[in-house]
């Protein structure tokens, strides 16, 4: 999917201001729940859940695990689906 057509998806779907910050900080580089709710000053149960929300979309996914750490990166093929929705394949 390009870049373009990615943008095109996001603006489509009903997402709040800090799935956005979400969306755009992992646009640069992969982090941590606990980096991005630095980086956005926010409550770390606020970035988990939204974390969360972006992952049952399929928007972002996890990187790569060094310890406890879990990085997450933006996935660049996402099969978006609304949320709540049943996936059954």
């Amino acid at each position: 999917m390009k870049p373009k057509d990615r943008f095109e998806l996001y603006a489509t779907l009903n997402l709040t201001t800090y799935h956005y910050k979400v969306i755009l900080l992992l646009m640069t580089k992969e982090l941590t729940q606990s980096q991005m709710a630095n980086a956005l000053e926010a409550k770390k149960q606020n970035i988990h859940s939204i974390c969360h929300d972006l992952k049952s979309m399929d928007i972002i996914q996890e990187h790569s695990r060094i310890g406890n750490n879990v990085y997450l990166a933006l996935n660049l093929q996402p099969q978006v689906q609304a949320k709540g929705q049943l996936n059954l394949f």
